[in-house]
């Protein structure tokens, strides 16, 4: 692991704000059927793996659309295990985000 995505990784960990664009941009790789259906079916190495596709599908439509804000109280329980689970994706993201966003 470089030091990229160590930077990234916690980013996640601190920085809610970063997280849910982290989730977001994920979930801009995705293909159009895999974000139709709240899944992934294509194993290309872009957006979500199979085990997390629905559950960072889900969480990235909630975060667009703002309705975390509506009940931040059971958001601000989510982001824990959001952050864990979005580890795994810093590599991905470390070719994704610019140097000078992080």
């Amino acid at each position: 692991m470089n030091q990229k995505q160590l930077i990234i990784q916690q980013k996640m960990a601190f920085e809610q704000e970063f997280l849910k664009k982290c989730v977001i941009l994920l979930f801009g790789q995705q293909e159009a059927d895999e974000k139709a259906e709240k899944v992934t079916m294509h194993l290309n190495g872009a957006g979500f793996n199979k085990a997390d596709g629905n559950y960072f599908s889900e969480m990235a439509i909630v975060y667009k659309n703002g309705w975390d804000l509506i009940i931040p109280e059971v958001a601000a329980k989510q982001i824990p295990d959001v952050s864990k689970r979005m580890a795994k994706y810093a590599g991905q993201l470390a070719r994704l985000i610019p140097d000078h966003e992080i």
